[in-house]
């Protein structure tokens, strides 16, 4: 419920930005399946709700060097899950105005999540 609000916020907020913009940050949301590793495959509701907000904003995710999911919860392998929350979305217009702009995500040291450096 609280993710969905968030995603309105951010369609809402399309109409108020004219030029380039980015969201970077912990979306608690995955596109599907193949962001996710361990126990459970993740609600494809929630995965179809994300998507849906990140083409009605126009956004485009930002591929990011490093670890492959920036988030892991559990030490043993029978209880270790993984996914790619933290991420990096941007406009067209970011893109045109930032041809070069890239995302790396750094080893987690203190957080179960990857910091990221855009």
């Amino acid at each position: 419920m609280v993710r969905r609000s968030l995603w309105q916020s951010l369609r809402d907020m399309v109409s108020l930005v004219s030029s380039s913009w980015l969201v970077v940050g912990d979306f608690n949301a995955v596109l599907g399946a193949h962001e996710a590793l361990g126990s459970r495959s993740p609600a494809r509701g929630s995965c179809e709700d994300f998507r849906s907000m990140i083409e009605d904003c126009d956004l485009v995710g930002i591929r990011s060097q490093g670890a492959r999911f920036t988030w892991v919860r559990g030490r043993s392998n029978r209880t270790r899950v993984e996914r790619r929350l933290d991420r990096v979305l941007v406009s067209d217009g970011c893109i045109s105005c930032w041809r070069e702009i890239s995302c790396v995500a750094l080893p987690r040291i203190c957080s179960d999540h990857c910091p990221l450096l855009v």
